[in-house]
């Protein structure tokens, strides 16, 4: 359900309807306690794991394919600073998760739940994790090919 109210509010605010796509936005609000911004560039591909519940995306955030967003993952604003996060493909948030700023993430990273992350991440195929969150480990070939659950 999160992801066509997603669609519909992306499609209201891309058609200049602002106030039915933000009409769309109160209704994922009331329905799935998710407020996910339909001016965010987030590809349809991305999954939203046990329904998007909890999860908070800023307008000005870019989400790339093949992502996965556990619950109560919040993609925001760096108050004072500004900026919402930018992530490549395949990226992986755990549960709790705060991504603040105008920070990048690169592709085929995996973020641990309820990790705090407010630097980018240039290394591509990593685990970061932490409070602040910083680089654990590579990943694993394996773990790589768990991450590739789009290109089947």
């Amino acid at each position: 359900m999160i992801r066509e109210l997603l669609r519909s509010s992306q499609w209201c605010y891309s058609h200049k309807l602002n106030r039915l796509g933000a009409f769309m936005e109160k209704i994922m609000i009331l329905t799935c306690s998710a407020h996910i911004s339909g001016k965010a560039k987030i590809h349809p591909t991305v999954s939203f794991s046990h329904g998007g519940i909890g999860v908070v995306i800023h307008g000005a955030a870019e989400v790339g394919e093949f992502c996965i967003i556990n619950n109560k993952v919040t993609l925001g604003n760096g108050f004072p600073h500004g900026g919402a996060p930018r992530l490549g493909t395949h990226v992986y948030i755990g549960t709790g998760a705060f991504l603040g700023g105008g920070i990048t993430v690169s592709d085929y990273v995996i973020i641990g739940a309820n990790s705090v992350l407010t630097r980018s991440v240039t290394e591509s195929g990593v685990v970061v994790a932490g409070i602040p969150a910083k680089v654990l480990r590579k990943l694993t070939p394996d773990e790589l090919k768990k991450l590739d659950w789009g290109k089947r």
